[in-house]
């Protein structure tokens, strides 16, 4: 699934982005791209039947002088930043760990489950994209 997901988020994104534009429109082709891809993953999921599986994935644009960054799963974007001479990491995205009580708490609310599945968590129901 991670696959397909690296070689056809960032088409969606450039397919829907109107990048001159700027602003929503990048936030929104990065989200509709991983709410597509979520349903072709559940698609592709319910035709395998007793199968598990997804992806994680963080997505960068810069637009002049904006970034928009998305993420799906516990993948982190990290930015290096020049301060003073030396160069520090900023993080730009919040993993999505299911075992992180705000995160369950998001999924829950969305209307999907977590359970520990040793030694990782397991999402089942919506996806967890920011």
């Amino acid at each position: 699934y991670s696959a397909h997901a690296s070689s056809n988020v960032y088409k969606m994104i450039l397919d829907q982005a109107k990048l001159a534009d700027g602003g929503k429109e990048i936030d929104d082709a990065i989200r509709s791209a991983f709410e597509a891809e979520d349903k072709i993953t559940l698609q592709a999921l319910k035709e395998e039947k007793g199968k598990s599986g997804g992806s994680t994935a963080t997505v960068a644009v810069i637009s002049g002088y904006d970034l928009h960054v998305g993420n799906v799963g516990d993948s982190t974007a990290v930015l290096g930043v020049e301060r003073d001479g030396k160069l520090h990491a900023v993080r730009v995205s919040r993993d999505h760990k299911p075992e992180d009580p705000e995160e369950r708490a998001r999924i829950e609310k969305a209307g999907g489950r977590s359970w520990a599945l040793s030694p990782q968590s397991q999402v089942c129901g919506r996806s967890t994209w920011t």
